[in-house]
């Protein structure tokens, strides 16, 4: 028996176009997709952004990063803005 080679192929999710690096021989999920309970080859895909650019509903932490609601990715103040109480 031998060990299956691994590398970068695309993510296992349908509707996903990340790039992961897994075993050659099976698809896998990108961590963003795990996170999302999406499934391999099964169904639509689970992220918040999948389907378009999130438009991140923001909370601020700190006085200097925000986060988003829906999609989870951390923010720089600078990059969305002034406004942190909705849609940026």
């Amino acid at each position: 028996m031998t060990t299956a080679e691994s590398g970068y192929t695309w993510c296992g999710c349908r509707d996903c176009f990340e790039i992961v690096i897994g075993p050659m021989d099976r698809p896998e999920l990108c961590s963003d997709c795990q996170e999302a309970g999406c499934e391999i080859d099964n169904g639509e895909c689970q992220r918040a952004d999948a389907y378009g650019v999130c438009a991140h509903m923001v909370r601020r932490v700190g006085t200097r990063f925000v986060y988003c609601v829906d999609c989870g990715q951390t923010l720089h103040t600078v990059d969305i803005g002034g406004d942190t109480n909705g849609p940026q």
